[in-house]
């Protein structure tokens, strides 16, 4: 599979920014992975906190936790028409405040310790090579305050290889990695952050829906009708609303906390 290059992959983004605007599906087509990710992000970040958010895409995800978070909320992208599209999200009945500026994920543009809490909603696996994504690791460990937490909701290996080994199983065709993204090895990942970083926990909070969403609901409908699935199905909606159990899916929760 060929990776796209820098160039190509800030046109995919201006494509969102312009298909999407400040709609929550812009990056992700299904609107109930987005806002369990948001639900996700939520439970780690306390309030009256400076946090940072690398990869903020159209705004979105940062609407919602000023509205319900007291948080002071820096939120950057290296896609200048995402930005664009952010300042514009409707900032009503917030509690925190953010500020949203163009960026680069591998050399940020604040001093050492500036924040108490960072965290990726899948930025770091659009990075493209992995020289990239350790640059952006150690650039995020340098603006986290000691003790600072990263919070780090990315694509993974392990997830993505149980899900379409289960999609194997019931005749499903594998669903492929984006040619946009390069999803991260947890163990290799564990072994460089060893050192900056302790490792808190890892939440699967996705795999129960895509267990559902991408494994039962689309081999049972394939089964009963021939159709492909969709997104917007009250049986995803099911899932959804189910609690997290197991690990079948590529995006997971990584909580590490800086040492040094």
């Amino acid at each position: 599979m060929r990776m796209k290059t820098k160039k190509e992959i800030k046109q995919y983004y201006k494509e969102q920014a312009q298909k999407f605007g400040i709609d929550g599906r812009s990056t992700i087509s299904d609107i109930n992975t987005r806002n369990l990710e948001i639900n996700a992000l939520l439970k780690y970040i306390k309030g009256n906190k400076k946090v940072l958010e690398v990869g903020c895409g159209n705004g979105y995800t940062a609407r919602v936790m000023i509205q319900k978070k007291k948080i002071n909320l820096t939120a950057i992208d290296f896609s200048e028409d995402l930005i664009k599209v952010a300042k514009k999200q409707p900032l009503n009945n917030i509690k925190g405040k953010v500020h949203f500026n163009v960026g680069d994920t591998t050399k940020l543009d604040f001093p050492k310790e500036s924040f108490d809490v960072v965290f990726t909603e899948r930025c770091l696996i659009n990075l493209i090579t992995r020289g990239n994504q350790k640059k952006a690791l150690l650039e995020i460990h340098r603006v986290l305050k000691r003790g600072g937490i990263f919070i780090m909701l990315e694509d993974f290996t392990d997830g993505w290889k149980n899900m379409n080994e289960a999609r194997e199983e019931l005749g499903l065709k594998m669903i492929p990695q984006p040619a946009h993204n390069l999803f991260f090895d947890k163990e290799k990942l564990l072994r460089f952050t060893k050192n900056k970083f302790d490792f808190l926990k890892e939440d699967n909070f996705l795999s129960t829906y895509y267990f559902g969403s991408r494994i039962i609901y689309p081999a049972l409908l394939k089964l009963a009708t021939g159709k492909e699935p969709k997104y917007e199905s009250l049986i995803n909606s099911f899932f959804a609303e189910m609690p997290p159990y197991g690990n079948h899916s590529a995006i997971k929760i990584i909580v590490f906390k800086k040492i040094d």
